[in-house]
């Protein structure tokens, strides 16, 4: 998981959300292939991780997992996820789906944004994941 979370933060700090809105909007393959596809597809392998991530701590918890809106309320519910980091990675998972399922050409910059904060975040959400799970057990000390 940290090597595509490596990318995504490696796209970012190599395409500004300038170039990725513009290249999104183009004909030009070379620009589509080295300009926007990068920055789709480390967000879009990273969101799936945490989605998955979600659903196995839930039901490693013994709650049942539900669609990834529905997990982030029961994280929240658990208080693995405060209420703005819940809202914010709402926000991720549903620019995530838009990207899987209508090409948001005009929406790049939406898209760019979510990939932003999805970097920014993904450190303390991982943090507080392991935390959670320490608490339920896993991973202790032998």
């Amino acid at each position: 998981m940290s090597r595509h979370f490596e990318a995504l933060a490696y796209v970012l700090e190599t395409t500004t959300e300038e170039q990725f809105v513009q290249a999104s909007r183009l004909t030009d393959p070379e620009r589509l292939s080295s300009e926007v596809y990068p920055l789709e597809r480390a967000f879009e392998i990273l969101c799936n991780y945490v989605a998955e991530l979600n659903e196995l701590g839930l039901a490693a918890a013994g709650l049942t997992p539900g669609d990834r809106p529905t997990n982030l309320r029961l994280l929240e519910r658990e208080k693995v996820l405060g209420s703005d980091r819940t809202r914010r990675w709402r926000g991720i998972l549903e620019a995530r789906n838009q990207l899987q399922h209508e090409y948001p050409d005009i929406r790049a910059a939406g898209i760019y944004e979510a990939a932003a904060e999805l970097a920014g975040d993904f450190p303390a959400y991982v943090r507080e994941y392991v935390a959670w799970m320490r608490r339920l057990g896993f991973g202790g000390e032998k």
